[in-house]
C-alpha cells in the first residue's frame, strides 16, 4: 500500500502466473504465510484505489475454489475501486453463497460514493428474513458510505452529493436504532462514522 498503485500489477501477475516460484515456508507455516500474502494482493487494490484491478477482484469473487473470507475482502476492494454494483448485489441476494462472501459483499457496498450505493443497502434491509450477519454488515455499510471524513476527503465538489447520502444514511440508521435496540453497538459506530448533526435532535 505505501508503494500506490505501481505495486498492483505486479502483484496480479504474482498471483496469476508466478506464484508458484514464490518461496514460501514448508508445511503449514507455508499455508499460512500464502494465505495472508493472497489477502494483502486483493486489500491492497483496494486500498491505493486502483480501478485497473476490478476485473482481477471479480475473478476472486467469483472463484468457488477460494475460501469464503478471502472472496469476501475482494468483494470489500472491488467496492474501493468502483467495480460494478450489480456484482455485490446479486451476492448479497443469493442465500446459496457463503455467508462471509455475501458479509463482504454488503460491506462492498459501504464503499460506493454514489446514490445507488444507499438505494442497494436500504432495499437489502428491507427483506424480510435477512441473515442477521447480512443485515449488520449492511449497517456498518451505511457508516462508511456516509463517512463525514470520507466525504470531506473528496472536497468541495462532491459536497452536495455526500450531504445528501450521509442524511440518507443517517436517516436509515435512526430508524434502526428505534426499531432495533439490540444492534445499537455497530449503529453506534456507524451514526458516529456519518456524523450528521440531525441526528443528534432524532436520538
Amino acid at each position: 500500500v505505501h508503494r500506490g498503485a505501481d505495486t498492483v500489477p505486479l502483484l496480479i501477475e504474482r498471483w496469476r502466473w508466478t506464484m508458484s516460484d514464490f518461496r514460501f515456508s514448508a508445511g503449514d507455516a507455508g499455508k499460512e504465510e500464502r494465505e495472508v500474502f493472497e489477502r494483502a494482493i486483493v486489500d491492497t487494490a483496494g486500498q491505493v484505489n486502483d480501478p485497473r484491478a476490478q476485473w482481477f477482484l471479480a475473478g476472486v469473487i467469483n472463484d468457488a475454489n477460494l475460501a469464503a473470507d478471502l472472496r469476501g475482502a475482494a468483494a470489500v476492494s472491488f467496492g474501493m475501486v468502483g467495480g460494478a454494483l450489480g456484482t455485490l448485489t446479486a451476492i448479497i441476494d443469493d442465500n446459496r453463497q457463503p455467508l462471509l462472501l455475501r458479509e463482504g459483499c454488503a460491506l462492498g457496498l459501504g464503499r460506493y460514493a454514489d446514490a445507488a450505493a444507499l438505494d442497494a443497502i436500504k432495499t437489502r434491509l428491507a427483506v424480510q428474513g435477512q441473515d442477521p450477519a447480512v443485515v449488520r454488515a449492511l449497517l456498518a455499510a451505511l457508516g462508511s458510505l456516509g463517512s463525514s471524513w470520507g466525504w470531506e476527503s473528496r472536497g468541495a465538489s462532491m459536497k452536495t452529493l455526500g450531504d445528501q447520502i450521509r442524511k440518507g444514511c443517517a436517516d436509515v440508521l435512526v430508524e434502526w436504532m428505534k426499531d432495533k435496540p439490540e444492534e445499537a453497538e455497530i449503529l453506534t459506530r456507524a451514526l458516529q462514522m456519518v456524523a450528521w448533526p440531525e441526528s443528534v435532535d432524532a436520538l
